[in-house]
């Protein structure tokens, strides 16, 4: 399992694979389960409303830690 992420991290989409799913590539999100093969489920919300735009299930490869501020 990767420890890149950790449960809860926020993180930057780095790839045009999720544009179908609402969550194209600089999306902001946050790592919502983490699971044994090394995938990563992520959860992406709107920033004014709160409501989830996006949920997909990524590789470590597909997203970069984005720091708060």
């Amino acid at each position: 399992m990767s420890d890149e992420f950790a449960l809860f991290d926020r993180v930057r989409v780095v790839t045009d694979r999720f544009v179908d799913d609402g969550a194209p590539s600089g999306s902001i999100g946050y790592v919502i389960e983490r699971y044994e093969d090394g995938a990563l489920e992520v959860e992406v919300s709107d920033p004014l409303t709160g409501e989830t735009v996006a949920q997909f299930v990524a590789a470590s490869e597909d997203l970069e830690r984005a720091e708060i501020g």
